[in-house]
Protein backbone atom coordinates (compact mmCIF):
# COMPACT_ATOMS: atom_id res chain seq x y z
CA UNK A 1 0.00 0.00 0.00
CA UNK A 2 1.31 3.44 -0.93
CA UNK A 3 1.84 5.64 2.13
CA UNK A 4 -0.15 8.85 2.38
CA UNK A 5 3.06 10.56 3.50
CA UNK A 6 6.57 9.14 3.26
CA UNK A 7 9.58 11.02 4.67
CA UNK A 8 13.12 9.71 4.20
CA UNK A 9 16.32 11.01 5.81
CA UNK A 10 14.95 14.54 6.11
CA UNK A 11 17.20 17.41 7.12
CA UNK A 12 16.16 21.02 7.49
CA UNK A 13 17.70 24.15 8.99
CA UNK A 14 16.52 27.73 9.04
CA UNK A 15 18.97 30.18 7.45
CA UNK A 16 22.10 30.56 9.56
CA UNK A 17 20.90 28.07 12.18
CA UNK A 18 21.88 24.48 13.02
CA UNK A 19 19.50 21.80 11.71
CA UNK A 20 16.20 21.65 13.55
CA UNK A 21 15.38 18.36 11.81
CA UNK A 22 18.01 15.79 10.91
CA UNK A 23 17.72 12.21 9.73
CA UNK A 24 13.93 12.12 10.06
CA UNK A 25 12.13 9.06 8.67
CA UNK A 26 8.37 8.73 8.88
CA UNK A 27 5.58 6.86 7.13
CA UNK A 28 1.91 7.78 7.57
CA UNK A 29 -0.74 5.37 6.34
CA UNK A 30 -3.80 6.42 4.32
CA UNK A 31 -6.65 7.30 6.66
CA UNK A 32 -4.41 7.55 9.72
CA UNK A 33 -4.74 10.22 12.40
CA UNK A 34 -1.20 11.14 13.47
CA UNK A 35 -0.37 13.58 16.26
CA UNK A 36 2.95 15.39 16.52
CA UNK A 37 4.13 16.30 20.02
CA UNK A 38 7.28 17.90 21.37
CA UNK A 39 8.78 20.94 23.08
CA UNK A 40 8.99 24.43 21.62
CA UNK A 41 11.77 24.67 19.06
CA UNK A 42 11.77 20.93 18.30
CA UNK A 43 10.76 21.52 14.68
CA UNK A 44 7.09 20.51 14.78
CA UNK A 45 5.86 23.46 12.73
CA UNK A 46 8.81 23.14 10.36
CA UNK A 47 8.01 19.46 9.81
CA UNK A 48 4.37 20.09 8.96
CA UNK A 49 5.30 23.00 6.67
CA UNK A 50 7.73 20.72 4.88
CA UNK A 51 4.96 18.15 4.40
CA UNK A 52 2.75 20.91 3.01
CA UNK A 53 5.43 22.07 0.58
CA UNK A 54 5.63 25.50 2.20
CA UNK A 55 9.29 24.87 3.10
CA UNK A 56 11.86 22.86 1.16
CA UNK A 57 14.18 20.37 2.86
CA UNK A 58 17.94 20.74 2.77
CA UNK A 59 18.25 16.99 2.23
CA UNK A 60 16.02 13.95 2.06
CA UNK A 61 12.66 13.41 0.38
CA UNK A 62 8.97 13.86 1.15
CA UNK A 63 6.32 12.06 -0.87
CA UNK A 64 2.56 12.46 -0.84
CA UNK A 65 0.75 9.39 -2.20
CA UNK A 66 3.99 8.17 -3.75
CA UNK A 67 4.84 11.40 -5.59
CA UNK A 68 7.13 14.32 -4.64
CA UNK A 69 5.31 16.84 -2.49
CA UNK A 70 5.86 19.63 -5.05
CA UNK A 71 3.69 17.66 -7.51
CA UNK A 72 0.97 16.89 -4.98
CA UNK A 73 0.29 20.16 -3.21
CA UNK A 74 -3.24 20.18 -4.65
CA UNK A 75 -3.91 16.97 -2.66
CA UNK A 76 -2.82 18.58 0.63
CA UNK A 77 -4.90 20.81 2.89
CA UNK A 78 -2.86 22.96 5.28
CA UNK A 79 -4.02 25.03 8.24
CA UNK A 80 -1.16 27.12 9.69
CA UNK A 81 -0.62 27.85 13.35
CA UNK A 82 -1.17 31.61 13.29
CA UNK A 83 -3.55 33.54 11.07
CA UNK A 84 -4.40 36.64 13.16
CA UNK A 85 -4.76 38.84 10.08
CA UNK A 86 -7.63 36.74 8.74
CA UNK A 87 -10.15 38.08 11.26
CA UNK A 88 -9.68 41.60 9.85
CA UNK A 89 -10.35 40.61 6.26
CA UNK A 90 -13.65 42.23 5.14
CA UNK A 91 -15.06 38.99 3.73
CA UNK A 92 -17.66 36.40 4.66
CA UNK A 93 -17.13 32.89 5.96
CA UNK A 94 -18.15 31.52 2.55
CA UNK A 95 -15.63 33.73 0.76
CA UNK A 96 -12.85 32.58 3.07
CA UNK A 97 -13.66 28.95 2.34
CA UNK A 98 -13.66 29.63 -1.39
CA UNK A 99 -10.05 30.85 -1.14
CA UNK A 100 -9.14 27.20 -0.62
CA UNK A 101 -9.96 26.62 -4.29
CA UNK A 102 -6.56 28.17 -5.04
CA UNK A 103 -4.78 25.45 -3.05
CA UNK A 104 -1.45 24.55 -4.63
CA UNK A 105 -1.56 27.65 -6.86
CA UNK A 106 -3.92 26.00 -9.34
CA UNK A 107 -7.61 26.87 -9.62
CA UNK A 108 -9.63 23.80 -8.75
CA UNK A 109 -13.02 25.28 -9.62
CA UNK A 110 -13.78 26.05 -13.25
CA UNK A 111 -16.45 28.56 -12.29
CA UNK A 112 -17.59 30.57 -9.33
CA UNK A 113 -20.59 28.25 -9.03
CA UNK A 114 -18.29 25.27 -8.55
CA UNK A 115 -16.25 27.20 -5.99
CA UNK A 116 -19.41 28.08 -4.06
CA UNK A 117 -20.52 24.45 -4.13
CA UNK A 118 -17.15 23.27 -2.82
CA UNK A 119 -17.21 25.92 -0.10
CA UNK A 120 -20.73 24.97 0.97
CA UNK A 121 -19.70 21.32 1.29
CA UNK A 122 -16.63 22.24 3.38
CA UNK A 123 -18.69 24.50 5.64
CA UNK A 124 -21.19 21.70 6.16
CA UNK A 125 -18.34 19.38 7.20
CA UNK A 126 -17.17 21.93 9.77
CA UNK A 127 -20.72 22.67 11.00
CA UNK A 128 -20.65 26.27 9.78
CA UNK A 129 -23.28 26.21 7.02
CA UNK A 130 -25.58 28.62 8.88
CA UNK A 131 -22.73 31.12 9.33
CA UNK A 132 -21.70 31.19 5.65
CA UNK A 133 -22.90 34.80 5.06
CA UNK A 134 -21.43 36.16 8.29
CA UNK A 135 -18.36 38.42 8.27
CA UNK A 136 -15.19 36.98 9.79
CA UNK A 137 -14.98 39.71 12.43
CA UNK A 138 -18.32 38.51 13.82
CA UNK A 139 -17.05 35.01 14.60
CA UNK A 140 -15.92 33.60 17.92
CA UNK A 141 -12.43 32.15 18.17
CA UNK A 142 -13.65 28.59 17.71
CA UNK A 143 -15.87 29.54 14.77
CA UNK A 144 -12.97 31.28 13.05
CA UNK A 145 -10.80 28.19 13.47
CA UNK A 146 -13.53 26.05 11.93
CA UNK A 147 -13.78 28.52 9.04
CA UNK A 148 -10.02 28.17 8.47
CA UNK A 149 -10.46 24.41 8.61
CA UNK A 150 -13.15 24.68 5.94
CA UNK A 151 -10.72 26.62 3.74
CA UNK A 152 -8.23 23.75 4.09
CA UNK A 153 -10.95 21.21 3.24
CA UNK A 154 -12.53 22.89 0.23
CA UNK A 155 -10.18 21.20 -2.26
CA UNK A 156 -11.11 17.80 -0.77
CA UNK A 157 -7.50 16.96 0.17
CA UNK A 158 -6.24 13.42 0.68
CA UNK A 159 -3.92 14.68 3.43
CA UNK A 160 -4.93 17.33 5.97
CA UNK A 161 -2.16 19.07 7.93
CA UNK A 162 -2.96 21.25 10.94
CA UNK A 163 -0.58 23.19 13.17
CA UNK A 164 -2.11 23.67 16.64
CA UNK A 165 -5.66 24.17 15.34
CA UNK A 166 -7.18 24.65 18.79
CA UNK A 167 -4.64 26.98 20.41
CA UNK A 168 -6.16 29.88 22.37
CA UNK A 169 -9.80 28.85 22.11
CA UNK A 170 -12.20 27.75 24.84
CA UNK A 171 -12.51 24.08 25.86
CA UNK A 172 -15.94 23.57 24.28
CA UNK A 173 -14.78 24.88 20.90
CA UNK A 174 -11.61 22.83 21.24
CA UNK A 175 -13.54 19.61 21.85
CA UNK A 176 -15.79 20.30 18.86
CA UNK A 177 -12.84 20.73 16.49
CA UNK A 178 -11.10 17.58 17.69
CA UNK A 179 -14.29 15.59 17.23
CA UNK A 180 -14.61 16.96 13.68
CA UNK A 181 -11.05 15.98 12.88
CA UNK A 182 -11.52 12.47 14.22
CA UNK A 183 -14.58 11.99 12.00
CA UNK A 184 -12.57 12.96 8.92
CA UNK A 185 -10.62 9.72 9.08
CA UNK A 186 -10.35 7.23 7.45
CA UNK A 187 -11.67 9.14 4.41
CA UNK A 188 -8.52 11.28 4.58
CA UNK A 189 -5.23 11.29 6.43
CA UNK A 190 -5.03 13.82 9.28
CA UNK A 191 -1.78 15.10 10.83
CA UNK A 192 -2.04 17.49 13.79
CA UNK A 193 0.62 19.34 15.78
CA UNK A 194 -0.46 19.86 19.38
CA UNK A 195 1.00 20.65 22.79
CA UNK A 196 -1.75 18.67 24.55
CA UNK A 197 -0.75 15.02 25.07
CA UNK A 198 -4.14 14.12 26.56
CA UNK A 199 -6.01 15.26 23.46
CA UNK A 200 -3.61 13.43 21.17
CA UNK A 201 -3.86 10.26 23.24
CA UNK A 202 -7.65 10.46 23.04
CA UNK A 203 -8.03 11.15 19.31
CA UNK A 204 -4.90 10.07 17.41
CA UNK A 205 -4.01 6.59 16.17
CA UNK A 206 -0.29 7.19 16.64
CA UNK A 207 1.83 9.97 18.11
CA UNK A 208 5.18 11.17 16.73
CA UNK A 209 7.43 12.52 19.50
CA UNK A 210 9.86 15.05 18.08
CA UNK A 211 12.88 16.19 20.05
CA UNK A 212 16.11 16.11 18.08
CA UNK A 213 15.11 12.73 16.74
CA UNK A 214 11.72 11.18 16.08
CA UNK A 215 9.94 8.40 17.94
CA UNK A 216 6.53 7.11 16.87
CA UNK A 217 4.28 5.12 19.18
CA UNK A 218 0.67 4.03 19.43
CA UNK A 219 -1.49 6.66 21.10
CA UNK A 220 -2.36 4.32 23.96
CA UNK A 221 1.38 3.82 24.62
CA UNK A 222 1.92 7.48 25.50
CA UNK A 223 2.99 7.30 29.14
CA UNK A 224 5.09 9.29 31.59
CA UNK A 225 8.36 7.79 30.33
CA UNK A 226 7.56 8.74 26.72
CA UNK A 227 6.65 12.28 27.76
CA UNK A 228 9.86 12.59 29.78
CA UNK A 229 11.82 11.60 26.69
CA UNK A 230 9.90 14.02 24.50
CA UNK A 231 10.43 17.01 26.76
CA UNK A 232 13.96 16.30 27.99
CA UNK A 233 16.69 18.65 26.86
CA UNK A 234 18.88 15.78 25.66
CA UNK A 235 16.64 12.72 25.30
CA UNK A 236 19.44 10.51 23.96
CA UNK A 237 21.34 10.94 27.24
CA UNK A 238 18.28 9.96 29.25
CA UNK A 239 17.86 6.87 27.08
CA UNK A 240 21.49 5.90 27.66
CA UNK A 241 21.14 6.44 31.40
CA UNK A 242 18.01 4.29 31.50
CA UNK A 243 19.87 1.53 29.65
CA UNK A 244 22.72 1.67 32.16
CA UNK A 245 20.30 1.45 35.09
CA UNK A 246 18.60 -1.55 33.53
CA UNK A 247 21.94 -3.28 32.91
CA UNK A 248 22.97 -2.64 36.51
CA UNK A 249 19.87 -4.52 37.58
Amino acid sequence: MTAAVRIRNLRFAHAGQPPVLNGIDLGIAPGEFLGILGPNGAGKSSLIQLMAGVLRPDAGTIEILGRPVREMRHRVGYMPQHAPHVRHMPITVSALAQLGCLQGWRPLGRSRAIERTRAAAALAQTELAELAPRLLRELSGGELQRALLARALVADPAVLLLDEPTAHIDPAAESRIWALLRRMTPARTVVVVSHDPALLARHADRIALLNGTLRVLAADALDAAALQWAYSRHPELHAAAAARREAAG
